[in-house]
């Protein structure tokens, strides 16, 4: 999925302004570690080696219609921000929903506020729409979508899917600044949105703490710091290093982390940690890392468990496909025509998987220019069914 966050977040750095709410003692606090989920009577309880934070949002995943069409929806709270993604039923590639200008979006009655973000044809990565509605306290979500000329408006109707076969999390937000990033004068900023495992199914402690102890893993080494650091340390210690600059050549700064999950049922999570930072120079930097798990084992999916042995040529073949439709090249046409650094396509391992998708991502400069953005490659699971591994881990 495309990462909104990161695009908003360049629409308002170049604007001169950045987030608004935050305060200078934003962070929340951990606690002593806790045992992990429910064991079975006869199992050996399993303590958890990673510290759970005090969650401030949660996550829902909602089904519901907007006008006549079906869609699911996942959506994630931290303090007043809203976003998450969604998809329709008969056309399955996720579509953002993010905070307009990464802006406080959800007050305390419910009322919401979404910018919807996708692939367009003509104008490339885009809003598509907004949502205005209200999570009411029964959990049911209400509304309107509008196109961005508001010619087009659809009312929508979801209500909260039982979680079955997933993990139960809890978001944590770490949010400090330094400065006012209101004015024109040099401010910090770092904020760091993750998920903590409360509960997975079956109450299996070992398979949890394995998860927790991989994302705390991928938290720390995506902080601005030299070496791998726990996120509350980095943010103080970005705050830190901000005041610490010179104050005549003193620029703002700004790191963020956000989590997009993807899919939490059938016994998978894949999420997504996507970052943005800019502590000087021509431009920021983003990108976004994807983790899927194995609910019931706790280890990291490869594609092996995915599809079938001798999937990689055709599975490469359909991913190039999908590039060179994405940029109009031709078949036969060299890709470094097009920008791209190498003149043939090779697939990365850098995935994400949905009810109807995977998807594949490559970041900046990985095999195109900074200009040209990242790429995402999207494959429905109807295109490489007969490719799937019997018994493997996507089996619906």
């Amino acid at each position: 999925m495309k990462r909104v966050f990161a695009f908003m977040l360049l629409v308002v750095f170049l604007a001169g302004c950045k987030t608004n709410n935050a305060t200078t003692d934003g962070t929340t606090q951990t606690e002593p570690a806790i045992t992990g989920a429910p064991q079975p009577a006869d199992a050996t309880p399993v303590q958890s080696s990673t510290p759970i934070p005090v969650a401030n949002g949660y996550y829902k995943q909602l089904k519901g219609k907007i006008g006549a069409q079906e869609v699911q929806m996942n959506l994630v709270k931290t303090g007043n921000k809203l976003y998450g993604n969604y998809n329709y039923l008969k056309i399955g590639e996720l579509i953002d929903l993010t905070a307009p200008e990464n802006s406080a979006n959800i007050d305390e009655n419910g009322n919401f506020t979404l910018a919807e973000f996708t692939a367009t044809k003509n104008e490339g990565y885009a809003q598509t729409g907004t949502l205005k509605g209200q999570i009411k306290p029964d959990g049911t979500v209400t509304g309107a979508w509008s196109s961005p000329d508001a010619t087009k408006i659809f009312n929508f109707t979801l209500n909260a899917v039982p979680l079955s076969n997933s993990a139960e999390l809890q978001m944590v937000n770490i949010n400090k600044q330094e400065g006012n990033c209101q004015t024109e004068e040099p401010c910090a900023h770092i904020e760091i949105i993750y998920p903590v495992l409360a509960k997975l199914p079956g109450g299996n402690g070992q398979a949890l703490n394995s998860i927790n102890n991989t994302i705390a893993k991928a938290l720390a080494e995506s902080m601005p710091t030299e070496e791998p650091t726990p996120p509350q340390q980095a943010a103080e210690q970005f705050i830190t290093d901000f005041k610490e600059q010179d104050a005549s050549y003193k620029m703002s700064w700004e790191h963020e982390v956000m989590t997009n999950i993807y899919h939490n049922s059938n016994n998978l999570l894949s999420l997504g940690f996507s970052t943005y930072t800019f502590t000087g120079g021509a431009h920021p930097n983003h990108a976004e890392a994807f983790y899927n798990f194995n609910l019931l084992t706790g280890k990291e999916i490869e594609l092996t468990d995915i599809f079938s042995s001798g999937y990689e040529k055709r599975l490469t073949s359909l991913a190039e496909q999908k590039l060179r439709k994405l940029y109009a090249i031709g078949a036969k046409t060299p890709l470094t025509e097009a920008g791209f650094f190498e003149e043939k396509f090779a697939l990365n391992d850098n995935f994400s998987v949905s009810k109807t998708a995977i998807a594949f991502l490559f970041n900046p400069y990985e095999i195109a220019p900074y200009a040209m953005g990242e790429q995402l490659i999207s494959i429905p699971w109807t295109e490489v069914k007969d490719m799937l591994k019997p018994g493997g881990v996507v089996n619906w």
